[in-house]
């Protein structure tokens, strides 16, 4: 038997089948490991460049065609961040290509304010326009953007500010992922701000009329139930909505929480604390990302707690 990996192998009984059989096992377990390995690719590189974007955060978001669109929250100029398009390319073997479709001032129409907010992830509706928000920029609290594509072939996009956190009431530092409802309506969270300080659930309504304003309500403020939500909601087919709050709750160690839609039109939403987690404990501590719920079972992750007290992943029935 010829010798692989330093394996050699003399057969010359009956009874050293079993010595055979194992060295094929070593053979086999050798070669499956061999071509499992992981290989990755770069497919663009990000520089520090002058007017380039760089320091990429976040999930991508894909269209039809195979590009791909990501939120940088850092540019070479010193501004305030962007968006940026990545093209596969004509032939294979090829390079992708990187566009930068559109950079904020940091004033008026948004920003990042550096590399380190946090910030959610882009999304894309069913016309190709992509969605976000900034923790900076606006009036000083963070604003709700949309970014559409060009009319016309080599146009512009054009970015539209849908709403400016104008008010420290309505919530500061918009930072989750946005999601939409079947009606169009847009939700997410607000990392501060608000009524009581400790931010909010926020619901912006598309307007009646075309170029029209959206509406911001605010579904519910944190105070004394917790405090910090920067993670989007999730949303059930009955319009409720799950999400989470890093920090306080009865235990100090930040909640999971249920908000009931009104059943009358004008009246609150109702929010129910599912868990208060503890502080320092060995269970969940400080959970900051987004639900999965499946099957009537709620998933998440905590940034701490757990055994080790390095974060755990956890469901809730």
């Amino acid at each position: 038997m010829k010798p692989y990996a330093g394996i050699s192998v003399s057969v010359s009984h009956a009874s050293n089948k079993t010595i055979l059989n194992f060295a094929a096992s070593l053979l086999a377990a050798a070669l499956l490991l061999g071509t499992a390995a992981a290989q990755t690719t770069v497919l663009y590189s990000f520089n520090d460049t002058t007017g380039l974007i760089n320091l990429p955060k976040g999930a991508l978001v894909a269209d039809a065609a195979g590009n791909f669109y990501g939120a940088a929250p850092a540019t070479g100029n010193g501004g305030g961040g962007g968006i940026f398009e990545l093209t596969p390319p004509t032939t294979k073997g090829g390079h992708w290509t990187e566009s930068t479709l559109y950079e904020f001032t940091g004033g008026a129409d948004g920003g990042y304010e550096g590399c380190c907010i946090l910030y959610g992830d882009l999304i894309m509706d069913a016309s190709g326009n992509l969605y976000g928000t900034t923790p900076g920029g606006g009036s000083g609290n963070g604003v709700v953007f949309e970014l559409s594509p060009p009319t016309v072939s080599s146009g512009s996009w054009t970015e539209t500010v849908l709403y400016p956190f104008t008010n420290g009431s309505y919530g500061v530092a918009p930072t989750s992922t946005l999601l939409f409802d079947k009606s169009g309506n847009l939700y997410g969270t607000a990392s501060g701000g608000g009524t009581g300080g400790g931010g909010t659930v926020f619901q912006l309504t598309p307007p009646t009329t075309s170029g029209g304003k959206w509406t911001e309500a605010v579904i519910h403020n944190f105070d004394t139930d917790a405090q910090f939500p920067t993670a989007a909601v999730t949303l059930t087919g009955t319009g409720a909505m799950y999400g989470t709050a890093g920090f306080g709750g009865t235990n100090f160690g930040g909640i999971i929480y249920k908000l009931t839609p009104p059943t009358v039109s004008g009246e609150s939403w109702t929010e129910t604390i599912i868990e208060s987690f503890s502080d320092g404990g060995t269970g969940p501590d400080s959970p900051q990302g987004s639900l999965l719920l499946s099957k009537g079972t709620l998933y998440g992750t905590s940034e701490f707690g757990g055994a080790y007290g390095w974060g755990s992943v956890f469901k809730l029935f």
